[in-house]
């Protein structure tokens, strides 16, 4: 069986495997669950599984889908490993369209009073969800056809990203002066904008369902599309494709599926991203299959996340924006770094997050201080600020313990080119090695599997 297929039969099971945790996950504990889920037990904590913990469960993977789907899509459509779904504005037009709908009124919580007094209850609870529902779903349909509208069209995908981004700052600070001029409505922005699934029900989950499945369709029709988007512009033009329809197309997609799973469950910013680079990390493969994978690992990661956000602060709740943030490993923190080199400040108030498995690159131009945020990060330059590494401070570590995590080369700084460049990514074992020790079996697998990751292992004889 193939690396795709392997991962397929996965990741469905694993979604099978956690929507049964997450019907038995809660704050009144495990032992009646699964009872409940099998038809036995009392009728209220079966109501309790059927129709709180299992719709949200099932909305948890809906919306993770959508969101990885719509991720790869613009991942594919911009050319760009860094695109999101929220890439069009739609996050911000869905926080502007929340924003507009509390600031009328419309729900009595946000402005303290009741403006339908002779309403019941669950009308009114029903009526806020709907409400606010589709002024998400249509802010996020407005900031993407505004992103259209500035770009002129989908002809460029540099004018539309950058669009893409202008309007997203636009609303974004719209959102930001009316939350001033109304303060009551902080809260539940609050709430909207780190996400939640507690508020879902089995209406929802079906329209997320068929919205996911026309979606999936669509893209899979498409995906020979960004195959040849992959290759450039121009190749993709000289296939005879008409590009200007198909990209409306995508984008059509992207929007719709991010704008239902945003209207439904609010702001959930890490799936979208994070789970097309999973699939990338653990197979090769074509768009169609990486659409379809990475839809699936969105589902997984989402509801993994809403899981762990129910049991790590039971009977409390941590919002699922949060519980996914954390589910996302940092591997190197700096907060406010300064350094100098004599009179003149090099680094000034720097803040740099940089994530477990993932490529980053500093650019900047001679002199701007690339070199010296590198040897701070590595331990080899004294500066002011906080600088954590694995959550650990950097000035904690031991010189060798710290050596086996972080591998400084400086720029300029070789005396010989006697060396290959085999030897020298050798010299990274090191500190894994004993004292004068000669390289072990482990030690030359471990350079070959480095070697591989950084596609150099065609430079292995080259000197150095």
């Amino acid at each position: 069986m193939n690396r795709p297929w392997t991962l397929l039969v996965s990741l469905l099971l694993a979604g099978v495997c956690l929507l049964v945790l997450g019907a038995c996950v809660g704050s009144t504990g495990l032992s009646w669950a699964w009872d409940s889920l099998m038809g036995n037990g009392d009728a209220g904590l079966q109501q309790i599984v059927w129709q709180i913990r299992l719709p949200r469960s099932v909305a948890a993977w809906s919306a993770g889908a959508l969101l990885a789907l719509a991720g790869a899509l613009a991942q594919g459509l911009f050319r760009n490993p860094l695109a999101d779904p929220f890439l069009l504005g739609s996050a911000s037009g869905a926080s502007l369209g929340v924003a507009v709908f509390l600031a009328l009124g419309a729900v009595s919580f946000a402005v303290g009073s009741d403006p339908f007094p002779t309403v019941q209850a669950q009308g009114k609870q029903l009526g806020m969800h709907l409400g606010l529902t589709g002024a998400a779903f249509l802010g996020a349909l407005a900031g993407v056809l505004l992103s259209l509208t500035l770009a002129g069209g989908v002809q460029h995908s540099l004018r539309l990203l950058l669009a893409g981004v202008i309007v997203g700052y636009v609303l974004g600070a719209c959102k930001e002066m009316l939350a001033m001029l109304v303060p009551s409505i902080l809260p539940a922005m609050q709430a909207f904008n780190l996400g939640s699934t507690g508020f879902v029900g089995w209406g929802a989950c079906a329209l997320m369902l068929a919205v996911w499945l026309a979606c999936m369709l669509a893209a899979l029709v498409l995906a020979r599309v960004l195959d040849a988007l992959s290759l450039g512009e121009s190749t993709a033009h000289s296939l005879g494709l008409p590009l200007a329809r198909l990209r409306i197309l995508l984008v059509l997609v992207l929007a719709l599926a991010t704008g239902t799973a945003v209207a439904h469950t609010g702001l959930i910013a890490f799936v979208g991203l994070a789970a097309p680079h999973a699939v990338r990390a653990i197979v090769k493969t074509s768009h169609a299959w990486l659409l379809v994978l990475a839809s699936l690992m969105g589902g997984a990661l989402l509801l993994a996340a809403d899981i762990l956000a129910r049991w790590v602060l039971a009977p409390q709740e941590l919002p699922v924006g949060v519980a996914g943030c954390a589910m996302k490993k940092i591997a190197l923190q700096l907060h406010s770094v300064l350094a100098s080199m004599g009179n003149r400040h090099v680094l000034h108030e720097i803040d740099l997050s940089v994530a477990a498995g993932r490529w980053t690159s500093i650019v900047g131009p001679n002199g701007a201080g690339k070199s010296t945020l590198l040897r701070a990060m590595a331990g080899l330059q004294l500066c002011q600020g906080q600088l954590d590494l694995l959550g650990r401070p950097l000035a904690d570590w031991p010189a060798r313990e710290r050596a086996r995590t972080v591998a400084w080369i400086g720029q300029g700084e070789a005396a010989s080119n006697d060396l290959s460049v085999y030897d020298a990514v050798m010299l990274g074992r090191l500190p894994h090695q004993r004292w004068l020790a000669a390289p072990s079996r482990a030690d030359h697998a471990a350079v070959e599997q480095a070697m591989r990751a950084t596609r150099c292992a065609d430079l292995r004889a080259r000197p150095l």
